[in-house]
């Protein structure tokens, strides 16, 4: 006669909800990969409510090969990037996947199966930003996260707060390693892995430099 859903555990760094708690079959969006557990509880016509609530597990898993997470535990802005190695052209670069360029043109240019993708940019806190690629090329891929700033600034409003910064990486459905760092003011970069591709070995860096990057019209970009 009557549903009651309710969530019981969800990834770290998800925010999702269910559309509607006391329908059948609600609807939730999964933002980050990983398992959602949820707890429904039925009553009957009867009017009599399950003492036992049963529970169902989603497990969500990346369908690119590339699959790239950042989430954070702060109310700040926190930016993932992706570099190709074989660029050649500085972090900051058209070789490098972020908000300012979230389709570069990488490898064949005939062919956008192996371009990464920004699926989009968390200004307000939390994340996740994900960067995804379906086919990448053979090459050795460099992962950073900078701390931009707050509240839609690119600087923080006094002592910017201590967020916790994870990046996952995914390679062809599977999580290939958990990294975290805290990054404690705004123009921190933290220089995270390197991945090589196809092998999908992982060289931890966990570097701390500064980058006084604020605006995309700080580089170039070219047009491909």
């Amino acid at each position: 006669l009557n549903y009651q859903w309710s969530v019981v555990s969800l990834p770290l760094g998800s925010t999702t909800l269910l559309d509607d708690t006391t329908v059948a079959m609600p609807i939730f969006f999964a933002d980050v990969a990983g398992d959602y557990v949820f707890s429904l509880t039925v009553q009957n016509t009867d009017g009599i409510w399950d003492p036992t609530a049963d529970q169902v597990t989603v497990t969500a898993t990346p369908a690119e090969s590339f699959y790239v997470q950042l989430t954070w535990d702060a109310a700040v802005d926190l930016d993932l990037h992706v570099k190709q190695a074989s660029g050649g052209v500085p972090t900051w670069g058209w070789q490098d996947c972020s908000f300012c360029a979230p389709n570069p043109f990488w490898g064949d240019y005939l062919d956008t199966s192996d371009d990464p993708w920004q699926d989009w940019d968390a200004i307000d806190g939390w994340g996740p930003e994900t960067i995804t690629i379906d086919a990448p090329a053979d090459d050795v891929y460099e992962i950073s996260v900078h701390y931009f700033g707050m509240n839609h600034q690119a600087s923080c409003e006094g002592p910017c707060p201590t967020t916790t910064a994870t990046v996952r990486i995914y390679k062809d459905t599977s999580l290939w390693s958990e990294h975290t760092m805290a990054l404690n003011n705004d123009d921190d970069v933290w220089t995270v892995a390197t991945i090589d591709w196809p092998t999908g070995a992982v060289t931890p860096i966990d570097a701390m430099t500064i980058e006084t990057y604020k605006s995309c019209g700080d580089q170039p970009v070219p047009w491909p």
